[in-house]
C-alpha cells in the first residue's frame, strides 16, 4: 500500500510549543480586554478542552 499524505502531531510531540501557546493565549486577553493571565496559570489551562479553558 502507497501512502501519498503524512500527518504529524507536532505540537508537544516534535516541537515544544508551550512558549507560542502562552504569548498568543496573553495577547488574545489582552487585545479584547481580558484580564491577563500568568505563564504558570495560562500553562495549567493549555491542555484542557475549550469550553473549560475558558471558564477561567
Amino acid at each position: 500500500m502507497k501512502y501519498k499524505t503524512g500527518l504529524f502531531d507536532m505540537d508537544g510531540t516534535l516541537i515544544d510549543s508551550s512558549e507560542a501557546i502562552v504569548n498568543s493565549i496573553k495577547e488574545a486577553a489582552r487585545i479584547i480586554g481580558w484580564r491577563i493571565l500568568g505563564e504558570n496559570e495560562v500553562k495549567e489551562i493549555i491542555h484542557l478542552p475549550s469550553y473549560l479553558s475558558f471558564k477561567v
